[in-house]
């Protein structure tokens, strides 16, 4: 990641193609330590709270799974952090 993390936020984009669309068994595998939320093609895909403390298989929005598309499709990951002590 090349992007510096500074505030209490951050968004990451990634770009992927798809040769067809997946069928209704698509899954969203996540590690996350604070909250996040997940868009596929700018619709909400997955928001979760808190911290997990191993990969978590989510099933994704139903408008989001919708929103795929065969060729480029962009994920966006919005995620979050608390202040840490160390920050005080």
């Amino acid at each position: 990641m090349k992007t510096e993390w500074t505030g209490s936020d951050i968004w990451l984009r990634r770009y992927f193609s798809l040769g067809e669309l997946p069928g209704d068994k698509l899954r969203l595998r996540l590690f996350h330590d604070e909250d996040t939320e997940v868009y596929l093609n700018g619709v909400p895909a997955v928001k979760v709270r808190g911290f997990v403390k191993s990969h978590v298989l989510l099933e994704l929005s139903q408008e989001a799974r919708k929103a795929l598309r065969v060729g480029e499709n962009t994920i966006a990951c919005l995620l979050y952090t608390s202040p840490s002590p160390r920050d005080a």
